[in-house]
């Protein structure tokens, strides 16, 4: 059994990251499932929030031209149409930026660089984020003149928005490009250079590209469809084996904000940060993986983070109701949709300072996922107790 280091401040950590050239000031990251709908439902109403936030954000004298790039789509041409109509019918001006991995030329494109220079901010769609790689950079690994004119926009103070791969291409540190929840505990991890294969990345292990995505997003990892695919401790491990310390998972049709190194929490459901600085974890020889002494922090909509300080303030100032849940029982799939986030949430509501999950897979191997509060553990909620925010709960994975 091998054991690494305790992931330490002098690493990947936030320090090193506010050290990189460039940040993107002002950004909208969107967990993917992005709510498009025009009707009265309430994931509308929060779809519509994020994107009247962004388009905020990219007004100019008045007017917000956006750049829609869709690199990471099986049809790039085909979603760049509807992107640009659900931002048109939305009150902005849109324009689809016609970068993709089958037409490397468009990146050296004066006219496309114009076209580039003349937004004042940009939409990064889901699809596989390895695509935009594949789009946005050389064959050698350097920046293209596209992908530069981009950098230099945001350097000046434009926005950026993404959605689902749009959104974990943004990240300054390693790039998670796939593996399924148990899988990426069990096994190995690999890692992944998509400018040299168009294969597409295996879930049958974790995998990731070391060098990272754009390098717009300096806090920490980025990760979507969290809550709801059971993302959490593949992200841990992730996170653990890269040398980085913060890790932000962004659940569906909800965005992380971040404006002037502030983030922010919108939409409809919330975000996990975690904070590696006192973890300890073992890989077995056969690539099994546990952990102990990682802090996971959940935002909801109106809670902030200052990643300079890891300071929480929740929007919410309802203490919580303790009496809900007398009892926590465990779960018993706790890499199912939502598994993670309900026993979190009902073991904050209870008296209980433990809680356990379980993973769910044929074979005597399993995972056992312990919850724990201690001293400098809280929490908030709404006046009903159906959004529950929580700062400095312990999360250890243990192999079986």
């Amino acid at each position: 059994m091998h054991r690494k280091d305790t992931i330490g401040v002098s690493e990947r950590d936030i320090d090193d990251n506010d050290k990189k050239p460039v940040f993107a000031a002002n950004a909208v990251l969107v967990g993917g499932a992005l709510n498009t709908t025009n009707d009265n439902s309430n994931g509308a109403r929060w779809g519509h929030e994020i994107y009247r936030r962004f388009i905020e954000e990219a007004m100019v004298d008045g007017s917000a031209m956006i750049g829609v790039i869709t690199s990471s789509s099986g049809d790039p041409e085909g979603q760049g149409i509807i992107d640009v109509e659900r931002f048109t019918t939305r009150g902005a001006f849109a324009e689809w930026i016609p970068l993709t991995e089958t037409n490397i030329s468009k990146n050296s494109d004066p006219d496309i660089i114009a076209q580039i220079n003349r937004m004042t901010g940009f939409y990064f769609a889901g699809g596989d984020q390895s695509r935009y790689i594949r789009a946005l950079y050389n064959s050698d690994g350097s920046t293209s003149l596209a992908l530069q004119a981009i950098v230099d926009k945001v350097k000046a103070g434009a926005p950026i928005a993404g959605t689902s791969a749009g959104t974990v291409v943004q990240t300054s540190g390693p790039m998670i490009t796939g593996g399924a929840a148990f899988n990426s505990l069990a096994h190995p991890s690999q890692t992944y250079q998509p400018l040299q294969t168009t294969v597409t990345s295996s879930d049958d292990f974790l995998n990731y590209r070391p060098e990272g995505g754009l390098s717009l997003f300096p806090f920490g990892l980025l990760d979507t469809h969290f809550s709801e695919r059971g993302r959490q401790c593949r992200f841990i491990r992730l996170a653990a084996e890269t040398g980085t310390r913060f890790a932000f998972g962004i659940d569906e049709n909800t965005a992380l904000v971040v404006k002037n190194r502030l983030v922010e929490v919108i939409g409809e459901n919330g975000v996990f940060i975690f904070d590696l600085g006192s973890a300890t974890h073992d890989v077995r020889a056969d690539g099994g993986f546990s952990i102990s002494g990682v802090k996971a922090t959940y935002l909801n909509r109106g809670d902030q983070y200052a990643p300079s300080t890891r300071a929480v303030t929740f929007g919410n100032t309802t203490d919580l109701n303790t009496t809900l849940n007398t009892v926590v029982s465990p779960s018993a799939d706790i890499f199912g949709a939502g598994e993670f986030l309900d026993l979190a949430t009902r073991l904050m509501q209870s008296p209980q300072t433990e809680a356990i999950g379980k993973s769910v897979e044929p074979g005597n191997t399993y995972f056992r996922i312990t919850l724990s509060k201690t001293w400098t553990t809280e929490g908030k909620q709404n006046a009903d107790g159906s959004q529950v925010s929580f700062k400095d709960l312990m999360v250890d994975v243990e192999l079986q």
